[in-house]
């Protein structure tokens, strides 16, 4: 992640963090002012097939997201996002 290494070290003084969580692996770190979005996964309940080799057939995500005021703010003034990917996951 290095973009998101710049920024964050680019900011200078006293730090303050918050971890917003959304939901499953989606979450917001807050360094600051700065709003870094992790993992973003915003499909509605099972719209998407079951992860291979999970253990169960569930079709992902299990919930629907569930959001506040405060976490749509959140959402709307993100500065970076980082993303995981697994080539193995869409299948």
């Amino acid at each position: 992640m290095p973009v998101v290494n710049q920024i964050v070290s680019g900011i200078k003084g006293e730090e303050t963090m918050q971890i917003h969580f959304l939901r499953h692996a989606t979450f917001v770190i807050t360094v600051n002012d700065l709003n870094i979005l992790v993992d973003p996964l915003f499909s509605p309940a099972r719209a998407m097939g079951p992860i291979a080799n999970a253990g169960n057939q569930l079709r992902i995500p299990l919930v629907d997201l569930p959001l506040s005021d405060t976490e749509r703010h959140l959402l709307h003034s993100i500065a970076a996002q980082a993303v995981k990917i697994s080539p193995d996951f869409h299948r």
